[in-house]
C-alpha cells in the first residue's frame, strides 16, 4: 500500500485443492511454484499485516538475500482467535 495505490494493486485469494479436482468458470487454479523463500510466522491482530510484511522484507534485505520473481504469499491458519490470526508471510528469495 505505501508503494502501489489500491486502485492498481493485485490480489489473489486461495484454497487448497486436491489433485484433479475441476475448477468452475469464474475461478482459475494456481500453483505456488516451489523454491526458497524467507517464512516469517506471526500472530497479528488485523491493523499489523504492514509491520508484518515489513518485518520479512527487512529480514531478508538486511541477510542478503535477493528477492525472486516468484510470487509472494500468506499461509492463514484457521480464521482469528481472540482477534488475532496465525499466518506465515512467504517472501520468496534466491
Amino acid at each position: 500500500p505505501a508503494i502501489t495505490k489500491m486502485d492498481k494493486a493485485r490480489q489473489s485469494a486461495c484454497i487448497t485443492l486436491k489433485e484433479g479436482v475441476k475448477v468452475d468458470s469464474g475461478f482459475n487454479k494456481m500453483t505456488i511454484p516451489a523454491g526458497k523463500y524467507a517464512v516469517g510466522r506471526f500472530e497479528i491482530e488485523a491493523h499489523e499485516y504492514e509491520k508484518a510484511w515489513n518485518t520479512v522484507y527487512l529480514w531478508v534485505l538486511d541477510n542478503n538475500y535477493l528477492l525472486a520473481k516468484n510470487n509472494d504469499y500468506e499461509l492463514h491458519y484457521g480464521s482469528a482467535i481472540n482477534g488475532k490470526f496465525t499466518l506465515d508471510i512467504c517472501i520468496a528469495v534466491e
